[in-house]
C-alpha cells in the first residue's frame, strides 16, 4: 500500500511562488521520491536556483505543478528545471524513440492566456529552421493536449545568469570560451535575419565546459530594411532593463546593434559580475542607459587586456552608428583578441576530508 502526504514546497525569494508535491512511499527502499501524484516527477534542486534566476516580478499566481500530469502526448514528464511567472520548463522523454528533451509548458492558469500563446506560436515560428551548435533547436508546438507546450533540444537546466552568481571568480577561467560561444550563436540568429531584442545572462544556456546556447526567441523579430527602419519604432518598450539598449527606450526601429549594446551589457557582467548600469529605480537605470558612459573593466580587473576593455565600451556606445557594425565583426574581434593578460587557473577542486581526519 502506498503511503503518501502533500507537501508544499516554497521559493524563499519568491514566497508568492508554490510548487505542490506528494511525497509517495512505494515500497520500503523507496523514500525519497518527490512527485506529483506519486508517479515518479522529481524536483531538481536546481530548478529552485532556475525559479530564482528567471523569475522578473511579483505575481499572484501559484505555479501547481501537480496539475500538469506525468504525460504531455507522447512525453514523460521527468522533471522540473526552471518556471515563471507563465511557464515551466521540463525535462522529458519522448515514450516512441526515448528522446530527451525540453519542454516549455504554459501553467494551467495560462493555458488559455492569448497573448502567451502567441508568444509561444512565434517563438516556434522563430525557432523552428535553426541549425546551429549554439542557438537551442525547436522541433515542435502543440496546442492539442491539457496544456500548451513547446518541444525544444535538451542542454541542462543552468542559465548563464545562475554561473555568473557562482562568482566570477569561480568562472573567469571559462569567460573567453563562453563569450565567444554567445557570439557565435548571436551571430548565426542574426545571419537569419532576426533581432533578438533581449540578450542577457538568462537567455544563453550553459554547461561545466562552458558550452553555452542561445534560447528564448518570443521577443524576436524580422530584421527590417532602410525604409523599415526609417519609419519604424513606436512600438512598446520591450526587454529587461539591465541590458536594455538606448533605441529600445527611445522606441526607435532596431536594428542588429540594439543586439550588440545588450550583448556588451552581458559581456561586462560575465567579467565584472555585474552589469554596468545599476540604479535604485527604474527610470534611474534607464536614465544611464541614455547617458552615462560604462565603467572601464580594465578598471575592475587589473587582469582585463585594454582591447578588450575597448570592445566592450565600443558596443556599448550609446549611439548605434558608433559601435560594431554586426555580431560577425564581434565575433572576429573576440576571435583575435586575448580577454585576460594572464589566462585564470580553474578553481581548484574542494577537499573530501578535513585535514587530520583518519
Amino acid at each position: 500500500m502506498t503511503n503518501s502526504v502533500e507537501i508544499q514546497f516554497f521559493v524563499s525569494e519568491f514566497p508568492c511562488i508554490r510548487i505542490h508535491f506528494r511525497l509517495s512511499r512505494a515500497s520500503p527502499n523507496d523514500n525519497s521520491r518527490l512527485s506529483p501524484g506519486g508517479r515518479g516527477i522529481k524536483l531538481k534542486r536546481s530548478a529552485i536556483a532556475a525559479v530564482s534566476a528567471s523569475f522578473t516580478g511579483p505575481s499572484s499566481v501559484a505555479i501547481s505543478v501537480a496539475q500538469l500530469g506525468h504525460y504531455l502526448g507522447p512525453y514523460r514528464l521527468s522533471s522540473i528545471v526552471g518556471a515563471g511567472r507563465a511557464c515551466q520548463v521540463w525535462e522529458a522523454v519522448h515514450e516512441g524513440d526515448s528522446r530527451r528533451v525540453a519542454l516549455k509548458v504554459l501553467v494551467p492558469q495560462h493555458s488559455h492566456d492569448s497573448q502567451q500563446l502567441n508568444l509561444m506560436r512565434h517563438e516556434f515560428e522563430v525557432g523552428r529552421g535553426f541549425d546551429h551548435p549554439r542557438v537551442i533547436r525547436t522541433m515542435e508546438f502543440d496546442t492539442s493536449r491539457q496544456a500548451p507546450y513547446l518541444v525544444l533540444e535538451f542542454f541542462g537546466p543552468q542559465n548563464l545568469k545562475q554561473l555568473i552568481l557562482q562568482g566570477v571568480d569561480q568562472i573567469a577561467y571559462l569567460a573567453p570560451k563562453i563569450i565567444e560561444q554567445a557570439a557565435d550563436g548571436l551571430a548565426y540568429f542574426h545571419r537569419q535575419g532576426w533581432i533578438h531584442r533581449d540578450i542577457k545572462p538568462n537567455n544563453f544556456l550553459t554547461n561545466a565546459e562552458g558550452d553555452v546556447k542561445l534560447i528564448d526567441f518570443a521577443l524576436a523579430e524580422r530584421r527590417k530594411g532602410f525604409l523599415g527602419r526609417l519609419f519604424g519604432g513606436g512600438s512598446k518598450i520591450q526587454g529587461t532593463r539591465s541590458y536594455i539598449s538606448p533605441e529600445q527606450i527611445r522606441r526607435q526601429a532596431l536594428d542588429q546593434r540594439s543586439d550588440i549594446y545588450s550583448f556588451g551589457c552581458m559581456a561586462h557582467e560575465i567579467i565584472a559580475g555585474k552589469a554596468p548600469f545599476t540604479g535604485n529605480t527604474d527610470n534611474e537605470l534607464l536614465t544611464k542607459h541614455l547617458k552615462s558612459g560604462p565603467p572601464p573593466l580594465e578598471g575592475i580587473n587589473s587582469n582585463v587586456r585594454p582591447e578588450f576593455s575597448k570592445l566592450v565600451r565600443q558596443m556599448l556606445a550609446k549611439e548605434p552608428a558608433e559601435r560594431p557594425e554586426s555580431m560577425d565583426e564581434v565575433l572576429h574581434a573576440v576571435k583575435s583578441m586575448r580577454v585576460f593578460r594572464t589566462n585564470p587557473a580553474p578553481p581548484k577542486a574542494e577537499s573530501g576530508g578535513r585535514k587530520g581526519e583518519g
